[in-house]
């Protein structure tokens, strides 16, 4: 059980040291690009007509 112990700690420190030294490189090599926020032109609207006599005595 030892042996199988051993060998075991000594794959996963293995398996640490070549992922410590890998996965940043990889991570580097494709960034994560958000996407760009459409520009949307906004214009105001034309006065509308009132057909209420109380507003148009004012």
């Amino acid at each position: 059980m030892t042996t199988y112990l051993d060998r075991l700690a000594w794959g996963l420190a293995l398996l640490t040291i070549v992922l410590w030294a890998f996965v940043p490189q990889m991570a580097m090599a494709y960034p994560v690009m958000m996407p760009k926020v459409p520009v949307v032109d906004s214009q105001p609207l034309p006065p509308v007509p009132s057909n209420d006599l109380a507003e148009a005595d004012r």
